[in-house]
């Protein structure tokens, strides 16, 4: 895998059809960060937000949650998350750092 920037294009969703993917990862979310403790909490909340948000579409643009990480290491550790969905790849996922809030 490239060790570039990772560049995507982050399409708009109707709140309804992201609330859905939502509640339909929840689980598949709890198997992958098993070892950090289930996520309900942090999706309760982020179904809150996104519910109680202006406008009928939401989006998630990488570079705002680039803009919580600590310079320089967002980049590398999306890079070894992506690589986790590479059968071919030898990476394996890496513990991010703590985001103080």
């Amino acid at each position: 895998m490239s060790e570039g920037l990772v560049q995507v294009t982050a399409p708009p969703a109707t709140k309804e059809r992201a609330l859905a993917q939502l509640g339909a990862a929840l689980a598949v979310l709890n198997r992958l960060f098993a070892a950090e403790g289930r996520l309900d909490a942090h999706a309760a909340l982020l179904r809150q937000a996104v519910e109680k948000a202006a406008g009928a579409f939401v989006t998630i643009e990488l570079d705002e949650t680039e803009g919580l990480w600590e310079e320089g290491t967002f980049q590398p550790a999306l890079r070894a998350a992506l690589a986790c969905f590479d059968p071919a790849s030898t990476r394996r996922p890496i513990r991010p750092p703590t985001v103080p809030v």
